[in-house]
């Protein structure tokens, strides 16, 4: 398994950094990285998005977003993506 953790959008870029180390192999870990995600949601999420903040991960990977013309949902913290069929809405 390659040492990402699964996504629901269409890719992994934007979320590498500090939380993320694109170049950290655990051990046991084939090395090579893969940026696809599984495309199950049309968009990427951008959690813990903190408004008013000092840069964060959250900020760095919405910026990725926009720069890169990736749609994308950002959730703060207590928030929720609710997916019933078609549709989406942001809870809490």
């Amino acid at each position: 398994m390659p040492n990402e953790r699964p996504r629901l959008g269409p890719t992994l870029h934007g979320i590498d950094g500090d939380e993320d180390d694109p170049d950290y192999v655990p051990d046991g870990y084939d090395e090579s990285v893969v940026w696809s995600g599984l495309g199950i949601l049309p968009f990427a999420i951008a959690p813990h998005d903190v408004p008013d903040a000092v840069p964060s991960a959250a900020k760095r990977s919405i910026e990725y977003y926009v720069e890169h013309h990736i749609p994308f949902v950002a959730l703060r913290d207590g928030q929720a993506l609710v997916i019933d069929d078609e549709e989406h809405h942001i809870a809490g």
